[in-house]
């Protein structure tokens, strides 16, 4: 790889580099005087950048080249929970709904939990769709607002999970912490959890619970898929703006 040290390239704050998109120089110098080009990207969240800066320039860069992410045509899908970390996959999905039943598996635990267990899931659409079909333009990438029965299969097998513990005295401060940590601090079945088991005169021993483990990635998948559609020569059918909702919501059972 080649690195262009004259090239300076402000990494904006997190809500600002929602999708990071790695671009040809050529590319990204059109930016600059090709309306065009320049729609295809202007949009809150996108950050792009030219593939012969020095990643070692900004701290996060550095870390995409580190993981092996800074490659050329990449489109960055910023994981809603952990929002340093990056997804290159077309297909993100399975990797944030684990991500956000890992802070609900460690947010019980800190709650005193003696049982985290799986009993059903159900996956709903609704009555619109968006899909973001790439065509054969450049780059390995193709832009797709759904996904596909392996996706759904991995999700399945990801949230079919069941943990028990000994138990022991709930921490709803720590419990809190995490949330916010997590960006999950408005989740409001979340924060009634933590809530009833605040009180030490009558604690909440039992609970069932339906989340939709997509919840807060509908958005960031679909600006995506949009970015890959705009670059790789696709185009959204449908009607414009209108995006697939899709729920994967797994009815869990909580034992204190």
């Amino acid at each position: 790889m080649t690195f262009n040290s004259q090239r300076s390239v402000a990494v904006p704050e997190q809500s600002g580099r929602r999708i990071i998109v790695i671009m040809d120089p050529f590319e990204f110098e059109k930016l600059s005087y090709d309306p065009l080009q320049r729609q295809k990207l202007n949009q809150p969240g996108v950050l792009a950048v030219p593939d012969d800066l020095d990643p070692g320039t900004d701290a996060l860069l550095e870390q995409l080249d580190h993981q092996g992410l800074w490659l050329r045509g990449s489109v960055l899908t910023q994981n809603p929970y952990n929002r340093d970390q990056y997804e290159v996959s077309a297909e993100p999905h399975v990797v944030f709904a684990q991500t956000r039943l890992r802070v609900m598996v460690r947010m019980f635990y800190l709650l005193g939990a003696r049982e985290f267990k799986y009993l059903e899931l159900e996956k709903r659409n609704d009555s619109t769709k968006a899909a973001a079909k790439g065509g054969g333009g450049k780059g390995p990438l193709k832009g797709d607002a759904s996904w596909s029965s392996d996706t759904d299969d991995s999700l399945r097998r990801g949230s079919a999970i069941h943990h028990t513990w000994s138990g022991g005295a709930p921490d709803p401060a720590a419990a809190r912490t995490l949330l916010a940590a997590s960006h999950l601090s408005h989740d409001d079945a979340l924060d009634t959890l933590i809530a009833l088991r605040e009180g030490p005169d009558n604690q909440h021993k039992s609970w069932v619970e339906t989340f939709d483990l997509l919840r807060e990635s509908t958005t960031v998948i679909d600006l995506a898929a949009k970015v890959r559609a705009g670059l790789y020569g696709g185009e959204l059918s449908g009607k414009k703006a209108r995006k697939q909702r899709t729920e994967f919501s797994v009815r869990y059972e909580i034992k204190y």
